[in-house]
């Protein structure tokens, strides 16, 4: 018995070691991630063997946007399925398949797009990758289906932090095909969402800046001399 606790004790002892160890690899492959050292950095987190921890997740994580960057598909959608399934949190999921999809929407790989999204909770798809998945189905053929994926985001459109709702208005302002011709219904009810609703009227922005979305923003910089936007 004596034998079997110190055995026990030993391997317990030696996965924390492990586990440690993995970390600082991590930080090292990160580090060299950030310096744009990719193939240090790639390196580093192949050490890291896949299975269901945050860090795995991370580590497939960035060895995807390594591969994308490269030019490697299939290591990208390895990779990039592997940090779905190993992620533990519901902001590396949500990451992962963003990543994912405009990975695929660059390559024109819709089906891509609509598999992986079936990989995470509908809830998990954000804004911003409700988007993407948007895009992929026009793309795809499926017209009806995107226009209400493209109409899921309105519920956003009160945030001032949500970037899905600023894709969303920005494509059509830009008039982009896949959301030409959306017929959006929403009452805006905060500053964000007013000033939304003005931009893709044509409107002047009105709102206070800080009360506002990062597109909206933008465009009342364009529209308003420095010195009001610093007093608003």
């Amino acid at each position: 018995m004596r034998t079997i606790i110190i055995y026990l004790f030993l391997a317990i002892s030696t996965f924390a070691a492990r586990a440690e160890d993995f970390g600082a690899v991590f930080t090292k492959g990160y580090e060299f991630y950030l310096r744009s050292d990719y193939p240090a950095a790639r390196e580093m987190f192949a050490q890291i063997p896949p299975q269901k921890t945050e860090l795995s997740a991370l580590a497939s994580y960035y060895l995807a946007s390594i591969s994308a960057f490269e030019g490697d598909g299939k290591a990208a959608e390895r990779n990039f399925a592997l940090a779905l399934e190993n992620a533990q949190t519901p902001q590396t999921r949500s990451n992962a398949f963003v990543q994912a999809a405009r990975f695929f929407i660059a390559n024109s790989d819709y089906v891509k797009v609509v598999e992986f999204s079936e990989k995470i909770p509908a809830d998990l798809l954000g804004g911003r990758g409700k988007f993407y998945v948007a895009q992929a189905l026009y793309f795809l053929g499926k017209k009806k289906e995107s226009a209400k994926m493209f109409a899921s985001i309105l519920s956003e459109f009160d945030d001032k932090s949500s970037v899905g709702a600023d894709m969303l208005v920005a494509a059509i302002t830009e008039k982009k095909k896949f959301a030409a011709g959306l017929k959006l219904d929403f009452a805006p009810k905060t500053p964000a969402g007013i000033a939304r609703a003005d931009i893709l009227a044509g409107r002047k922005i009105a709102q206070p800046f800080g009360e506002i979305s990062f597109l909206a923003q933008t465009i009342l910089a364009e529209q308003t001399p420095t010195p009001e936007i610093l007093d608003a």
